[in-house]
């Protein structure tokens, strides 16, 4: 009956759902050493990942990491990076995490720095090593600030879901309203039908 108007409804849909990756991409930049709290040791590498993310950043860093030596627990060597970032793609934020799992790379916030949205997902990653085994490993400093949120969607993409999931309920009672007048006993039947895939 409103099979001609699904097409039409989905768009909206995936819409309110898409990620948009921001016009910036997050720079990488080794820096010096910064002084933390703690036994002194970690890390002795340190890299700024700076700006939002975007789509493509995770390949950057892998490449980025491909000219330095890798963490190294007996030669002394342990990467860390500072994260400074509004967010951006969640999905490449995801995938940052995991490249910093993949290069044994700890993640922190510094002092007056942000990392937020996407970029605290990133954080999560964040992992060293030890003489033997490696393990997760994040610093944050006093001051820093690192922000968690649900997924965020513009409220025009929130009025087309809303329309759609208030022209599916409706739908649904009347359906269910007719089955009723039509003598169906069994409402928890039909109530099945509805929940069943098209």
């Amino acid at each position: 009956m409103l099979s001609h108007l699904l097409p039409r409804l989905a768009a909206p849909l995936v819409a309110a759902f898409a990620l948009v990756a921001p016009a910036e991409a997050m720079t990488f930049t080794r820096i010096e050493t910064v002084e933390l709290a703690g036994d002194g040791m970690r890390p002795t590498q340190m890299i700024l990942g700076s700006g939002p993310i975007q789509l493509g950043d995770a390949q950057v860093f892998d490449a980025f990491m491909a000219n330095l030596p890798p963490t190294d627990h007996f030669e002394g060597t342990q990467w860390g990076i500072a994260l400074n970032s509004p967010g951006g793609s969640l999905q490449e934020g995801v995938r940052l995490g995991e490249r910093f799992r993949a290069h044994v790379v700890t993640t922190m916030v510094l002092n007056g720095q942000a990392c937020e949205s996407a970029c605290a997902v990133a954080y999560l990653g964040g992992a060293a090593a030890y003489a033997v085994a490696e393990a997760t490993e994040r610093l944050l400093q006093p001051g820093a600030r690192l922000g968690f949120h649900g997924i965020a969607v513009s409220e025009a993409a929130v009025a087309a879901a809303n329309d759609t999931l208030d022209l599916a309920r409706t739908t649904g009672a009347v359906i269910r309203d007719y089955a009723i007048r039509m003598g169906v006993r069994d409402v928890g039947l039909v109530q099945s039908l509805f929940n069943t895939p098209p």
